[in-house]
């Protein structure tokens, strides 16, 4: 059909055809053959002056428009639905990286040696769980001192008491434990700051500073001016405790110095000067 009436039922079966394929083309000519056997009337609009657009091409329109609205739902749909892969696809794979990277920090602030092959591969399985319980018994430590300051008294505390000298003994007594850590020193020296912690809880204090100053010492030999300058911040508060306030004036007077030291030579002859006397054999 020519005219305005052929053109509006050529342009939706071209549509509908481009749009859906080859099987869409059938009904597509059956819709324009449906639009030629219709009775003719014309629609004026007055809102565009004196246009008139006949009944084939306003149904041959309202099919387009509607096809055009089919394709773009289609073509966003599909676009939402890769999106949304693809946000898993990178939400799986940050979970697996920032899993990796905790676990590495965990080992490192624990002081830790991964033994590995020279394709990355882990062995030694008795060096791995010697680590991991030495690293699970000082938290475990750790965690029974906030359960005494959360009010659950002496109980805790002589338990966290006995793990941590259990570490301290197991360090100092079994070469393989020792050799399954990075830094052994660094365990030595939390559990001997552990022990001090829990005994002060007890009262025990003269025991607390005893221990306190074997961490000195772990540090002085192993050069950790920061660790020097937490001992010695710590003992100060002890030997206030015990009132001997001689003690506290020159712990604290160290201590304030190693906060100001320019060196970390200067810090260690502090905590040298503070342990004078103490007896602690390298493990």
């Amino acid at each position: 059909a020519g005219g305005p009436s052929g053109a509006g039922g050529a342009v939706a079966g071209v549509a509908l055809a481009a749009a859906l394929g080859d099987p869409a083309r059938a009904l597509a000519e059956t819709a324009s053959a449906t639009l030629e056997k219709a009775p003719d009337f014309v629609v004026d609009l007055p809102l565009l002056g004196s246009t008139a657009v006949s009944h084939e091409s306003l149904l041959g329109y309202l099919v387009l428009g509607q096809v055009v609205g089919f394709v773009g739902a289609s073509v966003t749909g599909v676009g939402l639905r890769r999106r949304k892969k693809e946000l898993e696809v990178l939400n799986a794979t940050l979970v697996a990286v920032n899993a990796e990277l905790r676990q590495r920090e965990r080992e490192a602030k624990a002081g830790v040696k991964v033994n590995l092959t020279s394709d990355g591969e882990r062995v030694d399985a008795d060096a791995e769980l010697a680590r991991f319980d030495v690293v699970a018994r000082l938290k475990a430590g750790k965690k029974l001192l906030r359960e005494c300051d959360e009010g659950a008294g002496d109980s805790a505390s002589a338990k966290a008491l006995a793990v941590f000298e259990g570490v301290v003994k197991d360090l100092r007594t079994d070469a393989a434990i020792r050799e399954s850590l990075d830094c052994a020193w660094k365990a030595e020296r939390k559990a001997e700051r552990g022990a001090s912690a829990a005994l002060r809880r007890l009262g025990r204090l003269p025991e607390a500073i005893t221990k306190l100053k074997h961490a000195l010492v772990i540090s002085v030999r192993n050069d950790d001016p920061v660790g020097v300058s937490d001992a010695l911040g710590s003992l100060a508060d002890v030997y206030t405790e015990t009132d001997d306030l001689e003690a506290a004036g020159i712990a604290y007077d160290a201590y304030l110095q190693s906060l100001s030291a320019e060196t970390d030579a200067e810090i260690l002859a502090l905590a040298a000067k503070a342990t004078e006397g103490v007896v602690y054999a390298d493990a």
